[in-house]
């Protein structure tokens, strides 16, 4: 009956959760995340755990990567899930085109991507 993120927060309502951050809907984190600096993200991660794993997941990387740099292709998107999305987000543009590149070679010799 209830979506998954109103079933999370409702569970951390009923577990005593005292932090209002930690208690906000993954969606709503991520809108307020969206605005802070990198510098005030890598200063949340220090704040919790909770707050760790959410300013280091590929989620909120992926929505900054969006915002600051641009909408992920097909083959970005294959890239993050083997290097993660926040790695991707401060490598160069350099790099990122090697990998690109590499991937794309892979595909076309008809070996798997690693």
């Amino acid at each position: 009956m209830f979506g998954r993120d109103i079933y999370s927060h409702i569970e951390k309502i009923v577990t005593g959760c005292q932090d209002i951050l930690t208690c906000l809907p993954e969606a709503a984190m991520l809108v307020t995340c969206s605005y802070l600096d990198l510098r005030d993200i890598q200063s949340l991660a220090c704040t919790n755990r909770f707050m760790n794993n959410f300013c280091n997941s590929n989620t909120l990387w992926r929505q900054l990567y969006v915002t600051y740099q641009a909408l992920p292709t097909p083959d970005l998107v294959e890239i993050s899930k083997r290097m993660g999305w926040k790695k991707i987000f401060y490598m160069s543009k350099l790099h990122l085109q090697k990998e690109l590149s590499r991937r794309r070679k892979h595909q076309a010799s008809g070996s798997p991507s690693t």
